[in-house]
């Protein structure tokens, strides 16, 4: 299917036809190669891109997603992109990204996976977001110790706290940091 004339509603009253070039050729939920349905379709007010609606024809997946058109011209529209989810973020205080700048970064990658129910990947990165954060924050109160401890990048976080802390002979701490 290289080309198909579609009617489409604009600002949901005033209907232009609008022909679409080429469609995703692979569901983006199974990964299968398909030649998918059309379900429906909406223009933006500018009337510069085409949003339409296409479900996977594989029995097994019959799962919609949302295709993206560019305008070529005044009715001829290109495909141009599957449209993703938009990622939610945390932002953090200005003073956690001065001690730690890739502390955000790797906490948002463990929430995308979190969000994605990627759950054995997010526990694993939380924990490395906050070993950067507290070994940044280490670093800065102990600058002179900065070269040790990122050598012992692999330590385990809770042997840092307590090495840092001079708490050692506090097993009862450690051993909360711990879990």
């Amino acid at each position: 299917m290289s080309e198909q004339a579609f009617k489409i509603l604009v600002n949901g009253n005033r209907e232009i036809y609008a022909y679409l070039y080429e469609f995703p050729n692979e569901c983006p939920h199974c990964h299968k190669h398909i030649i998918p349905e059309y379900k429906s379709d909406y223009m933006n007010g500018e009337q510069y891109t085409i949003y339409v609606t296409l479900i996977c024809p594989n029995a097994k997946c019959d799962k919609p997603f949302i295709a993206q058109y560019g305008r070529e011209n005044h009715t001829e529209y290109n495909y141009e992109k599957i449209v993703k989810y938009s990622v939610i973020t945390e932002k953090f205080s200005s003073e956690i990204i001065e001690i730690s700048p890739k502390f955000q970064k790797i906490y948002n990658e463990a929430f995308f996976a979190e969000q994605n129910n990627l759950f054995e990947v997010c526990g694993v990165a939380y924990r490395k977001a906050l070993e950067f954060l507290l070994k940044d924050y280490l670093i800065g109160i102990y600058p002179d110790k900065e070269q040790s401890m990122k050598k012992k990048y692999n330590i385990e976080l809770h042997k840092l706290i307590c090495r840092r802390h001079k708490i050692k002979n506090n097993i009862k701490t450690c051993y909360m940091v711990r879990k």
